[in-house]
């Protein structure tokens, strides 16, 4: 029954990234960008250290998809004037553009998700997935402690 579980969990995840990411493409965004741009959005200026630590991502991790993003005009880098070591994050017109475009698509993947469910099995999925969440984030803090 566990391996059941897992198949249908794991394909469900396999699913939705994949068709998350065809979408994305069709807009010319990688799965990865559109929550770069959305803090960017929320937090215009913003330092690449904090975008990072925002983002939950390694600098040189982010420091490639804000190159990607720059190549593209999403985005717009500038050095502050008092301290040339710091540089600030914007969007560009452009940018906010795929931004709205991206919102649209994950905000309707969440309907397509969702269609035949009720209320109450979307609340019980939702403890469901937070009960995984929860277990995967605790194993790995405990995994962390063991190798430190």
């Amino acid at each position: 029954m566990e391996n059941n579980i897992r198949d249908a969990f794991e394909k469900a995840v396999f699913l939705s990234m994949n068709f998350r990411r065809n979408s994305l493409n069709k807009i010319g965004l990688y799965p990865g960008q559109p929550i770069i741009l959305l803090l960017i959005e929320e937090n215009p200026g913003i330092s690449q250290k904090s975008l990072a630590e925002y983002a939950k991502i390694s600098r040189p991790t982010l420091n490639v998809m804000l190159t990607r993003l720059q190549k593209n005009g999403l985005v717009e880098i500038k050095y502050d004037k008092n301290n040339s070591k710091i540089s600030k994050v914007y969007l560009t017109e452009e940018g906010n553009k795929k931004n709205r475009y991206a919102k649209e698509i994950l905000d309707n993947l969440k309907d397509i998700y969702y269609i035949d469910f009720s209320d109450r099995e979307k609340e019980t999925f939702e403890k469901l997935l937070d009960k995984i969440s929860n277990n995967i984030e605790n194993k790995m803090k405990e995994e962390k402690n063991e190798n430190d």
